[in-house]
């Protein structure tokens, strides 16, 4: 969203006190849930839409909407690349040709 938006949508929502907020995520065969105090989800790796590595960050992007992962959950550069290619196996051919790994 443009930078005014962000803002406005700060203001209008209380996002901003909700920042750092516990999120845990749990993957597995079927697919991931997240979960914070308040919050629970499961989504099924044919509804990812790609994943995005960039800058050691991990994007799982699901339509609209995205879950990060930063470089500082991976114990090492090489268990990023695990995991990604991991994840790659579980997602749709589709999905795996729309993904980008840089």
């Amino acid at each position: 969203a443009p930078w005014l938006n962000r803002r406005r949508f700060a203001r209008l929502s209380g996002v901003a006190s909700l920042e750092g907020r516990q999120m845990t995520y749990a993957f597995e065969e079927e697919g991931f849930r997240i979960s914070t105090e308040h919050f629970e989800a499961f989504q099924k790796w044919p509804g990812v839409d790609r994943i995005i590595v960039r800058d050691g960050m991990v994007m799982i992007v699901l339509g609209p909407n995205v879950n990060f992962l930063p470089a500082r959950l991976f114990p090492s550069n090489e268990a990023r690349r695990e995991f990604v290619a991991w994840i790659l196996q579980k997602l749709t051919p589709e999905a795996r040709a729309r993904s980008v790994i840089g």
